[in-house]
């Protein structure tokens, strides 16, 4: 499969050194991308695969509006590793979370935390 040559190029020229996929599942996805969980020679990771040409631009805004929520320190948000294009195809790669058993407090946790994100203002309107 050619994509995982270029996630093999994309993570090597993120952390200087050879990177190798070792195997890779389908997570699902949703309607216009295709997800994967993989495991390479330094971890695991998770990858979002486009199309380029229908969806220009898009793993660049994802990665920096997950960026920004990070900067925030008010919620967790899966770590951007890297993103690139290549033959048609964009990539997202993120941190690798494993999913958890949900505790009884996730609820709560959870609406305290959107609720301080909430807080984080700007004097104009809009992303920038």
């Amino acid at each position: 499969m050619l994509w995982k040559t270029t996630v093999e190029e994309l993570l090597s020229q993120k952390f200087g050194k050879i990177v190798q996929m070792q195997s890779a599942s389908s997570v699902g996805g949703g309607s216009i991308n295709d997800a994967y969980r993989i495991v390479t020679s330094i971890g695991e990771f998770f990858v979002k695969k486009n199309s380029a040409s229908r969806y220009p631009g898009m793993f660049e805004k994802e990665a920096r509006g997950l960026e920004l929520l990070a900067n925030t320190n008010e919620i967790d948000t899966p770590k951007v590793v890297t993103f690139g294009s290549k033959f048609n195809e964009s990539f997202l790669i993120l941190n690798f979370i494993q999913s958890a058993e949900m505790q009884d407090e996730f609820w709560d946790d959870f609406g305290q935390k959107l609720a301080s994100l909430h807080r984080h203002s700007q004097k104009n309107f809009g992303l920038d």
